[in-house]
C-alpha cells in the first residue's frame, strides 16, 4: 500500500519541478513580441539566439483591422519588448502598451514622425530597408546591446544595396493595387503611377478606372498586388487593364527566410519580374 501512495507523490513532485524549471529556462532570454512577421524578421536577424521572438498577428491578418484576442493580451504583458509600426497602422496596440507600460519601439518613434502632420503618410514603414536599418539600430540601443551587435545587420543591409540599388533606375512606372509601397519604391528609385485602393472595401469611381486604363496602356509596366484577402479582385482588375499582376508578400506570410534582408531579396526578385522583356 505504501508504494501505491508514494507513486502519485513522485509523479506530483516531477510535474511540479518541471513546471518550476520551464519558466526559469525561458527567462534566460528576453521575449520580443513583434506585431507582424516583417518586424519579427528584423528582430530575428538582429538578435539571433539572444532572444525569443514571437509574432502577434497570424499569417495574412490585416494590421489595419486586427482585433486583439485574450491570448494576444497575455503575450503582450509577458513581453520584455514589443516591436510595432505605430498607432496609424496598428491602433489596437496603443492602449494596451500605454496601460501596462510595456517597453516598446515603433517606427513612429524611430523615424520621428509627427502624426498630426503626417496623417496621410504611408505607414508601411518596414518595406523600406533604410527604415529597417534605423529600426534595428534603435532596437539594439533600447535593449542595451553594444553598437557591434548591429554590425551583422548593417552588413546585410549594405550587401542588399550592393546587389539591388540601381537595378530599377530608369525603369517605367507601375500601378499598385494597395497604396502601401512608397518606402520600398523610394529606396530603389521606382515610380508609382497610381494606386487602385487605399484599403479594403473602397469602391473605385468611374473616373479613377478611366485614369488607370490610360496609365496601363501608355506607361505602366505591371500592377503590384498582395496574395491575401483581395487577391481575386486584384487579379480581375489587372486582367481588365491588360497588366500582369506581380504578387508581393509584403506581410512575409509565405516566406521561409530566416531574416529581414533575405526576405527583402525575395520581394525584390518579385519586383524585378515586373520588368521582364515580355511585359
Amino acid at each position: 500500500m505504501q508504494s501505491i501512495l508514494q507513486a502519485p507523490k513522485r509523479v506530483f513532485l516531477f510535474i511540479l519541478s518541471f513546471c518550476l524549471f520551464m519558466p526559469l529556462a525561458q527567462a534566460d532570454k528576453p521575449l520580443v513580441v513583434a506585431s507582424i512577421e516583417p518586424l519579427a524578421l528584423i528582430a530575428k536577424e538582429l538578435l539571433g539566439e539572444q532572444a525569443n521572438v514571437k509574432t502577434l498577428l497570424p499569417d495574412g491578418a490585416n494590421p489595419h483591422q486586427y482585433a486583439l484576442k485574450i491570448s494576444d493580451l497575455a503575450l503582450i504583458r509577458q513581453a520584455d519588448m514589443v516591436f510595432w509600426n505605430g498607432p496609424v497602422l496598428e491602433p489596437f496596440l496603443a492602449k494596451p502598451l500605454a496601460r501596462w507600460k510595456v517597453t516598446e519601439l515603433s517606427f513612429t518613434e524611430v523615424l520621428g514622425i509627427d502624426l498630426h502632420e503626417h496623417v496621410d503618410h504611408d505607414p508601411h514603414y518596414w518595406l523600406g530597408p533604410k527604415n529597417a536599418l534605423a529600426f534595428a539600430r534603435a532596437g539594439a540601443a533600447k535593449l542595451g546591446l553594444s553598437p557591434a551587435a548591429v554590425a551583422g545587420f548593417e552588413q546585410a543591409h549594405q550587401d542588399l544595396l550592393d546587389d539591388w540599388l540601381g537595378q530599377f533606375k530608369g525603369k517605367p512606372g507601375l500601378l499598385v493595387y494597395h497604396d502601401g509601397y512608397s518606402h520600398l519604391l523610394l529606396d530603389f528609385e521606382l515610380k508609382q503611377l497610381a494606386a487602385v485602393s487605399a484599403g479594403e472595401g473602397v469602391a473605385m469611381s468611374v473616373s479613377k478606372r478611366l485614369q488607370l486604363q490610360g496609365l496601363a496602356k501608355s506607361k505602366a509596366a505591371c500592377m503590384l498586388a498582395e496574395p491575401y484577402s483581395e487577391a481575386v479582385q486584384a487579379e480581375k482588375l489587372a486582367a481588365q487593364l491588360g497588366l500582369a499582376p506581380v504578387w508581393m508578400d509584403v506581410l512575409a506570410s509565405h516566406t521561409q527566410a530566416p531574416g529581414y534582408h533575405s526576405w527583402m531579396a525575395e520581394l525584390l526578385l518579385q519586383l524585378r519580374s515586373c520588368f521582364k522583356p515580355n511585359k
